[in-house]
């Protein structure tokens, strides 16, 4: 019944429609839908569109104005404030959608859909790092009060922190109760498997903030340094957005905060992500998936050919294959936590060899068949733009030698 008194209500705004389609070769008008339940669809959302006027006005001279909706409350009270700063956020602008969504043939306003999305296809974060207008600005107040936050704990401002956030159950089950996430539950790990790697940075003088809304297990560290910021009675929507987008650093199990850190040109370590298709081509990262290893054969690793062509969504559909799921131990995820600090701080050298796997893993992400991935698309590719430091990680390549063993033919 809700749904038909909205349909209903659109019907008023065709005469809108109308005039915006009238109006456009002067001044252009975009309508956009921002999925505001997630953090990793809002924030990726929004950064690809402050990007998009840019590149259309430098480009093609373009001149458009954007107008928004969408639903309160969101997954994040200050990311919220951020984007009404600088968007036209309304919320009859739903209806305005809808009408449009009537008649998708006649075009009133061109919509794409694979916006939805939130993933840099056309590597524009990448294309724009230097232009101020790229980036959600935080306020001067919200500056002092972070900076203080950092200053209360003995952070200095030459210190150098990295972020953690390890996907765990809880956030879903804690903000969305009704609804059944269990399905992607192989997506999770163990916090306490990153307590190794997080106290080597530690001692090596960085700080380092575990993340998280909501939170399964505390990360156990005495170190001074390491400081399990998602149990904090200080934490807040701010500081949530607010540390990965000034973060030297992070460290995500491929999860929806690191999108901030994509945002912001933040460089991240993607350990234990799964499934491999969806590797963010786009963005300055090193990717070291979990290991999948058929239940028939003992210590066989599958390809990543194998894996591309194994890409699921659903926990189940794994055991249906008779695919187990591994996720790396605390050393190996300790060794590509490392290997990006090196690769930061100038001490990785970069071998042939390393270089000639990095080119073969690209082109073997590019060429998986479309048919054969799950990647929510609308055309089925994903990789479009590869960030000159976009890598698989060298460490987790040592540590499974036959995992670029195959091609597609």
């Amino acid at each position: 019944m809700r749904n038909l008194i909205h349909k209903l209500i659109a019907v008023l705004f065709f005469p809108c429609l109308i005039f915006i389609r009238l109006i456009s070769p002067c001044y252009k008008i975009r309508l956009r839908i921002l999925l505001s339940e997630r953090i990793g669809h809002f924030v990726g959302q929004v950064g690809i569109s402050l990007c998009e006027k840019i590149e259309d006005e430098k480009t093609k001279g373009n001149k458009f104005k954007e107008i928004y909706w969408f639903n309160t409350p969101t997954c994040n009270t200050q990311l919220e404030k951020m984007v009404r700063r600088v968007f036209f956020v309304r919320w009859w602008v739903r209806y305005l959608i809808l009408a449009n969504d009537f008649f998708p043939a006649l075009q009133l306003v061109p919509f794409e859909r694979r916006w939805y999305e939130a993933r840099d296809y056309k590597g524009l974060f990448y294309k724009t790092k230097g232009i101020k207008e790229a980036y959600l600005p935080f306020s001067h107040n919200e500056e002092i009060e972070a900076k203080q936050f950092l200053n209360d704990l003995g952070v200095r401002d030459t210190d150098q922190f990295v972020v953690l956030i390890v996907r765990d159950s809880a956030y879903l089950s804690t903000f969305h109760p009704h609804w059944d996430f269990s399905y992607h539950d192989h997506r999770d790990t163990n916090i306490n498997t990153y307590k190794e790697a997080v106290e080597t940075l530690a001692d090596l003088g960085y700080w380092v903030f575990r993340m998280g809304k909501a939170v399964k297990e505390p990360l156990n560290s005495s170190h001074p340094r390491v400081i399990d910021y998602a149990n904090l009675n200080s934490r807040s929507d701010l500081l949530d957005i607010w540390l990965p987008a000034n973060s030297y650093f992070m460290i995500s199990t491929c999860t929806g905060l690191d999108a901030v850190a994509d945002a912001y040109r933040r460089p991240v370590v993607y350990v234990n992500a799964i499934p491999n298709y969806h590797f963010t081509s786009y963005a300055h990262c090193i990717w070291a998936p979990k290991n999948l290893m058929w239940e028939s054969k003992v210590d066989n690793f599958l390809t990543l050919r194998e894996t591309l062509l194994n890409d699921f969504s659903h926990r189940e559909e794994y055991k249906e294959k008779g695919i187990k799921i591994i996720d790396l131990s605390s050393e190996q995820i300790k060794e590509i936590v490392l290997e990006m600090e090196m690769r930061l701080t100038g001490n990785w050298r970069v071998t042939k060899e390393e270089e000639l796997k990095q080119r073969q893993f690209i082109k073997m992400i590019s060429s998986v068949p479309i048919e054969n991935n799950d990647a929510e698309t609308t055309d089925g590719k994903i990789h479009e733009f590869f960030h000159p430091e976009a890598r698989i990680s060298h460490k987790y390549l040592e540590n499974n030698p036959s995992f670029l063993s195959e091609t597609f033919d």
